[in-house]
């Protein structure tokens, strides 16, 4: 389960989860362009939960004589978030380990989002990745990206790490993100049309062991994690004990 495709809800306290908290992760040193940094730590007591985690970027939006209206026709390409990012590679590290790189997070979107996206999904919780919105005083336009990639796409929290994700950011969002590029005065070609990255954020989402479950017997699930190339190998372990 992932923001692509989200069937189900998220982990709860009969899984054997409790506690989601969602961590704002600001980039390292606040940089806003060329590769910027996200980094976090999980423990025993506060799991990393890849799929239901994100990057959030919000863009100031201005054309000459201030803000785009309807009649520019400001329309973006789908998961202007990934096109955002398709300066380079996109990179998760686990430790020093590389566990996922993205080299066309544009293209691998669109991929993911055929492939694994709900109709129901496209058009409801994942309009913020598909086509992002606007406030209300239509200066900021907010899009989010999730990396495109299996560790993002699992439903499992992961314990004991530090994660570096690398983003290669556009150099220029005005290519990458608009998707109408052929009339004038319009979309692409609004005049004195800027896009410019006001701030980006990492949306960590962590959850809690909730210990014990109660019954005549116990069923205790212990994951452990193995490196096999670029990704993540799962195995799962079940153990009966009694209370």
């Amino acid at each position: 389960m992932s923001y692509f495709d989200l069937s189900t809800d998220g982990k709860i306290p009969r899984d054997g989860l409790r506690k989601h908290v969602q961590t704002q992760i600001p980039t390292e040193g606040g940089a806003l362009n060329g590769l910027i940094r996200f980094r976090w730590t999980s423990s025993q007591d506060s799991w990393f939960v890849p799929s239901l985690s994100h990057v959030m970027y919000e863009f100031e939006v201005q054309k000459t004589g201030g803000n785009v209206v309807a009649a520019d026709e400001f329309e973006v390409c789908a998961f202007p978030g990934a096109a955002a990012s398709s300066g380079g590679p996109t990179t998760l590290q686990l430790g020093s380990t590389n566990v996922a790189t993205i080299t066309n997070p544009g293209v691998t979107a669109a991929m993911y989002a055929r492939q694994y996206g709900n109709k129901e999904t496209r058009e409801t919780i994942m309009e913020p990745f598909n086509k992002g919105f606007f406030s209300d005083d239509l200066k900021t336009f907010t899009v989010n990206y999730q990396p495109p990639c299996g560790i993002f796409n699992t439903d499992v929290a992961i314990p004991s790490g530090t994660y570096v994700l690398g983003i290669n950011l556009s150099t220029n969002y005005i290519n990458d993100m608009m998707a109408s590029r052929a009339t004038a005065s319009k979309g692409a070609n609004i005049p004195g049309l800027s896009i410019v990255l006001k701030k980006a954020t990492f949306m960590a989402t962590h959850v809690q062991p909730s210990g014990r479950k109660k019954g005549n017997d116990q069923t205790l699930t212990t994951t452990n994690f193995w490196f096999s190339g670029s990704e993540i190998d799962q195995r799962v372990f079940l153990t009966k004990n009694p209370l």
